[in-house]
């Protein structure tokens, strides 16, 4: 992401500071952005390895936009039983799961082109922004201060919320169209036969 393009998204020119470590805190940023999404959002391809949910058709997969070899258990699955999807779209520009013909179990190699694109969702784009631009506040924040007074203005802040928890709460919207984290997996157990005894 280039300096304009950060200055557009946050609606400010950027500090002396933050120009100087543009780079680094990107680096910082993108890291703490793939964590709460569960994902990576790097562009590249390459063979990316998964454990299939066992009983499950659907393989969540991170971003993609093009597949080219899908392997289970080292034994290459023909396209014919497979399917591209965006959560339920299967028409988008990029994917982010693999819905097999069939639940899958065992390990799967995915050779993708990841990432998503040419460019990433304009909304992905602000909260990679925002994450940056939390890095840069984080370092100038004095977080011990509970209070300030000067006359009739005060300021108070929240102790018992962390800046990274309130920037979850502005930002969980886009977040959780994105996140990975939560993804189901629900296992079926086993029924003792008998009368009852379990």
């Amino acid at each position: 992401m280039t300096q304009a393009k950060l200055e557009s998204l946050l609606g400010r020119s950027l500090t002396p500071n933050e120009v100087t470590n543009l780079t680094l805190y990107l680096d910082i940023a993108t890291d703490s952005l793939e964590d709460m999404l569960c994902m990576s959002l790097t562009t590249e391809t390459s063979t990316r390895e998964f454990e299939a949910r066992e009983g499950y058709s659907t393989l969540f997969t991170g971003a993609f936009t093009d597949v080219s070899e899908v392997t289970v258990d080292e034994s290459v699955i023909d396209e014919s039983q497979y399917k591209f999807r965006q959560w339920n779209k299967s028409n988008a520009e990029w994917f982010n799961s693999i819905v097999f013909n069939y639940p899958q179990s065992g390990t799967v190699k995915v050779t993708a082109d990841w990432g998503f694109g040419d460019c990433m969702p304009n909304d992905l784009q602000l909260l990679l922004a925002r994450s940056f631009d939390q890095i840069s506040k984080s370092n100038t924040s004095q977080g011990s201060i509970q209070s300030k007074q000067v006359e009739d203005f005060r300021i108070t802040y929240k102790n018992d919320v962390t800046q990274r928890d309130q920037f979850l709460m502005d930002n969980g919207l886009i977040i959780q169209k994105y996140s990975l984290c939560n993804i189901g997996n629900v296992q079926h157990g086993s029924v003792c036969g008998g009368r009852g005894i379990w």
